[in-house]
Order: C-alpha cells, then sequence, then structure tokens
C-alpha cells in the first residue's frame, strides 16, 4: 500500500528517489496534498545535504504549482545548505526567483537570473515578456538559444526552432525593426524548414 511504502522509503541509502518516485506518483493521481506531506516528511528525515535540498525543491516546485510562492521559498529554505552540487544549486536558484517573481519581488527575481547568465536565460524570458519588456524578453532568450547553438551551422531542434520564432515574435512587439533583421540574417538558414519557416 502507499502506506507501507511510505514508511519503507524513509530508511536506506534510496530514500530520496524513493520519497520523489511515490510522490510524482500522488501528483498524478491529483493527490497533490499528500504528496506535500509526503516531501516535507522525508525532507525532515534526509540526513545528507544533498538529499533533503533535492526533496526541497521538488517540493518548492510543487508548491509553485499550487500558486503557494511563499510556502516554496520556506520549503527552499528549510532544505538549504552550503555544501550542494552545483547542478542542485542552480535549480534551487531557480525556482528561488521564480518564487520571487510570484510573490511580486520581481528586482530580486532578475537580479538572481542575471546572476545566473545562461541558466537563468530562460526563465528570465518568461519573466521579462509577463511584464510586457518585449525587447528584454528577446535579449534574454538570445542569450540562452545563441548558448546552445554557437556559430556551427547545422538544423536547430524544434524546441530551438521555437525559440527563436519567439525571438522574432517579441522584437516585432517591440517594435525593433534592427533587431529583428539581425536576427533573420542569423538564423534565417536554420529557419528555412520545418513547420515555422513561413512566419519567421
Amino acid at each position: 500500500t502507499l502506506h507501507e511504502a511510505h514508511g519503507a522509503l524513509l530508511s536506506g541509502a534510496a530514500a530520496e528517489r524513493a520519497a520523489r518516485t511515490l510522490a510524482e506518483r500522488l501528483v498524478t493521481l491529483d493527490l497533490t496534498e499528500q504528496a506535500g506531506r509526503l516531501l516535507s516528511d522525508a525532507m525532515a528525515r534526509a540526513t545528507e545535504p544533498n538529499a533533503r535540498a533535492a526533496l526541497g525543491a521538488r517540493l518548492a516546485e510543487l508548491r509553485l504549482g499550487e500558486g503557494e510562492a511563499a510556502e516554496a521559498l520556506d520549503a527552499l529554505a528549510a532544505s538549504d545548505s552550503e555544501r550542494l552540487e552545483p547542478l542542485l544549486t542552480e535549480e534551487r536558484s531557480l525556482l528561488t526567483a521564480r518564487a520571487l517573481a510570484a510573490r511580486g519581488e520581481t528586482e530580486r527575481a532578475v537580479a538572481m537570473l542575471d546572476g545566473l547568465g545562461v541558466a537563468g536565460a530562460g526563465t528570465l524570458a518568461e519573466l521579462r515578456a509577463g511584464q510586457s519588456d518585449w525587447a528584454g524578453a528577446a535579449a534574454a532568450l538570445a542569450l540562452q538559444t545563441d548558448s546552445e547553438l554557437g556559430d556551427a551551422p547545422g538544423s536547430p531542434t524544434a524546441a530551438q526552432q521555437r525559440s527563436i520564432a519567439r525571438q522574432a515574435a517579441w522584437l516585432a512587439l517591440a517594435g525593433d525593426a534592427a533587431a529583428l533583421t539581425a536576427l533573420r540574417e542569423r538564423h534565417g538558414a536554420r529557419m528555412a524548414e520545418g513547420p515555422l519557416a513561413e512566419s519567421f
């Protein structure tokens, strides 16, 4: 049963993975409250910093999905540590920025995302777009896309093509004809084929 599985996952080296797996099953069943309690309990019991921080990150993500930004920040604060793996630290920083933005603390969120560089660019682009800062949104997304593509020729992925198309749309909304022309010159060959070719 779920109750028995919950009891079993609270000990042993696989505790974090088991907690996350069971939480995902609960979320799939729309039992988000139970998933949150499970993650919170597992986080409180975890003794290894990275395991506790990973559980806290998933709990924060869950809280954000429910529109509970303050609770997301609480989960991140309760699971914080100075000795975390770089990718986990990055993930938690992105979640923190998202929660701050959701609480209306936009300047703090922007500063945090700016500090993350390319890693924070996608989230920063969404934040800027939400503020109708179309030029800022396009610039942030360009940082992410250009980092992924580089100067090497080759076909972009569908997701990368969508990113380029979104840059074009945001630049059009910003009324920046020069930047839009430069974007088309830079990525015209990459956008020549595929479902977005005509619109680009």
